[in-house]
């Protein structure tokens, strides 16, 4: 990340490539908070949809860490194993409570 010049204090703004909607965006955010960032957000309605209104975008040659600051907070680590599901059974237990209406969830 230090390469990239992403800290773990900046706002992280993601987004999926994919037309159909998300797909492997989730699972970058949840990397980046399991590491310690704070303020990570997924673009709705992804870069299409940025486009559609108007939004600025860049375009050109990319340089990792371009005009970024390199000074900051890269510590990245993990702060909240918990984050992540350990045993299958979780996941069973929480499509079943979904499925059969429960909200418990």
């Amino acid at each position: 990340m230090k390469k990239l010049h992403i800290r773990r204090t900046d706002t992280i703004i993601l987004y999926d490539p994919n037309p159909a909607g998300l797909f492997s965006v989730c699972r970058i955010a949840l990397m980046f908070r399991y590491f310690g960032s704070q303020n990570v957000r997924i673009l709705n309605g992804g870069l299409k949809k940025w486009i559609s209104e108007g939004r600025p975008t860049f375009s050109g040659a990319y340089v990792p860490g371009g005009s970024l600051e390199s000074d900051g907070d890269y510590n990245y680590c993990v702060v909240n194993e918990n984050l992540f599901v350990k045993d299958i059974s979780i996941v069973h237990n929480a499509a079943h409570e979904i499925f059969n209406g429960s909200t418990g969830i």
